[in-house]
């Protein structure tokens, strides 16, 4: 089979003098593998949790949900040997987002080599004010 997954999405703006609306967009993905969603539901604390996503080959497509209604939750990687948190994105109360997951998003790369070192580093999602349920499906590519 092929196209078995389908995104759609628009942006509308507005705000004061800020008027925008940009076309719906659309496009569809093949999956080959058949595992996901994973790992569903997430106690995100505000020292952050881990997500594991050790049943899936290669990560692909994936859905963030914030069940929160009060308090924002960001996603980010965790490397754990320095003690470091990089923050990539943000979802707000209420809010949910679909994105891909790089195939290689546990890697890491130092300098300008192609090897992979030892894989320290984790996705993690850090609640910012009290602890909130998120969910995040990650499905196989």
């Amino acid at each position: 089979m092929a196209n078995e997954i389908q995104v759609r999405s628009s942006l509308f703006i507005l705000a004061d003098n800020v008027r925008y609306q940009s076309p719906q967009q659309s496009f569809s993905l093949t999956m080959t593998g058949r595992k996901g969603p994973t790992p569903s539901a997430v106690y995100a604390t505000t020292d952050g949790t881990d997500v594991d996503l050790s049943l899936l080959g290669t990560p692909g497509i994936c859905e963030v949900i914030n069940q929160d209604t009060a308090n924002y939750v960001v996603l980010g990687r965790w490397d754990s040997t320095t003690s470091t948190f990089y923050p990539f994105m943000e979802v707000g109360p209420g809010e949910n987002y679909v994105f891909k997951l790089p195939r290689d998003i546990l890697d890491e790369y130092s300098g300008t080599g192609t090897g992979t070192g030892s894989n320290t580093s984790k996705l993690r999602i850090k609640a910012a004010n009290a602890p909130c349920n998120v969910l995040l499906l990650a499905f196989e590519r």
